[in-house]
């Protein structure tokens, strides 16, 4: 917090502010220092490889393998799991992300011990026996509820039953028969919870141990808590016969004490991945940064416009409404200031080249026979419904079905070629699952593939 708030600038630029630095302590700034070395790299190479061996990278940099026991490792592999599911290209879809952690769980403790142990609410556990049962929290109070509008009960009379229904009156001194309702179902509730304690209880075959706290101030149970059903008298109550154990209250500062984050004690030794990629030419290209998701979401948005009208009646107006409609979509991705600026640039560039290039525009023609953007494709796989977007696709005068995947990086230093052809091999295994799915749904037609880059005007046939 103290390194990084106030300042809306990437982490990577943050961790080299030697200024900011400054102002923290020697132990902080060591401990920085760790961390800035240890992802360095990873920084360096984020959208050349696939984010599931990005994170193997940075985690094994950063030595947690060494502060985890084999159940966590268990969870860290079904995470980057999930992320290799899920990665587009280098994106991920957050919502995506929630919606599939929902359903992620942590592996349960393998170990004998922890197969003894059954962890069920007071309402799971009516109508089964263990040897021990242990009921934790007892002293905690059901919290207060909002008065309803509306008070509603029904009470036993001969011949059936009768419905007592109340409104809450403007003022208390009118609400005598709201409060007559509300008593009798506040009667019922605590009948109610009578019962689930006797149920949660009698669980027990041999031993059961309660554990509750009482009020500092008063010596007696918080009102409305299951303790005091138990203990309505405080500790001087007989309790149903059960033995009575007092504890006494932690201090103050022994409660914050045990309250705080343990932290390691050293910092560890730099290890490198197994599996971190060796490309000794990665450090001369750099596109990525916080920037990269917006402008791609944006550019692919407006290219997607531009193809469906058709290049040929695209118009110098329309170019300057696109401008307008491109930094609003980047605001809403959240990007602002000088980080704004920069990526509008790049998505101007992107769409000047490709509408003045001639591969661009024979991309973006109207004039190609069942031309598709953003085309969305359904299909069965291990007995699940996956779903696939394709960038552009199209059949040119040939016959041939094109399958052409936009990727928005930009580049600065190195060898472009040297940077398309890595780009190529990096995602040749995207497209050629795009091109299964084609070939299965037209078998007949010859299918082609590449890759277009419209900030740089490359391109790359696979």
């Amino acid at each position: 917090h103290q390194l990084l708030s106030g300042d809306a600038r990437p982490v990577a630029a943050i961790l080299e502010d030697t200024a900011r630095l400054a102002e923290l302590d020697d132990e902080a700034r060591m401990r920085i220092g760790f961390l800035h070395q240890a992802l360095a790299p990873c920084l360096q190479l984020a959208g050349r490889i696939t984010l599931r061996s990005l994170l193997t990278m940075a985690w094994h940099r950063l030595a947690m393998p060494g502060l985890i026991g084999a159940d966590a490792s268990s969870n860290i592999e079904a995470m980057l799991n999930l992320i290799e599911e899920i990665d587009e290209g280098g994106l991920i879809n957050f919502a995506l992300l929630d919606e599939r952690l929902q359903k992620l769980y942590a592996a349960p403790d393998a170990s004998p011990e922890a197969l003894r142990v059954e962890l069920l609410t007071m309402h799971a556990a009516k109508g089964l026996q263990w040897d021990v049962v242990i009921l934790p929290g007892l002293g905690y109070g059901r919290g207060r509820s909002d008065l309803p509008l509306l008070a509603f009960t029904d009470v036993p009379v001969a011949g059936g039953v009768q419905p007592l229904i109340a409104i809450r009156g403007a003022v208390r001194s009118s609400d005598a028969v709201y409060n007559l309702v509300r008593g009798v179902e506040k009667v019922r509730e605590n009948n109610e919870m009578a019962r689930l304690l006797y149920v949660a209880c009698t669980r027990a075959e041999t031993a059961l141990h309660m554990f509750g706290h009482l009020s500092e101030e008063s010596g007696r149970a918080t009102k409305g808590s299951l303790l005091e059903l138990l203990l309505p008298d405080g500790i001087d109550d007989s309790c149903f016969g059960a033995g009575i154990n007092v504890m006494a209250p932690m201090e103050k500062e022994e409660r914050q004490e045990r309250s705080q984050l343990t932290r390691i004690r050293a910092v560890p030794e730099i290890t490198d991945s197994a599996e971190s990629p060796t490309q000794e030419s990665e450090s001369e290209y750099f596109w990525a940064g916080p920037e990269a998701a917006p402008v791609g979401n944006a550019l692919h948005a407006i290219l997607q416009q531009v193809a469906e009208q058709g290049v040929e009646k695209w118009e110098a107006a329309d170019t300057e409404r696109t401008v307008t409609a491109m930094r609003r979509m980047l605001v809403g991705e959240g990007l602002s200031g000088e980080m704004l600026e920069s990526a509008l640039k790049r998505c101007k560039a992107g769409l000047e080249k490709t509408l003045t290039s001639k591969m661009g525009t024979w991309i973006l023609s109207g004039e190609h026979e069942d031309a598709h953007c953003e085309w969305e494709i359904w299909f069965k796989q291990d007995g699940l419904s996956k779903q696939r977007f394709i960038d552009r696709s199209f059949i040119d005068h040939d016959g041939t079905r094109w399958i052409v995947d936009y990727k928005t990086a930009s580049h600065e230093g190195g060898n472009l070629e040297q940077f398309l052809d890595s780009e190529q091999q990096r995602h040749s295994r995207q497209l050629e699952g795009y091109r299964e799915l084609l070939q299965k749904m037209d078998p007949k037609r010859p299918v082609r593939m590449g890759l277009y880059f419209p900030v740089v005007d490359g391109w790359r046939e696979l």
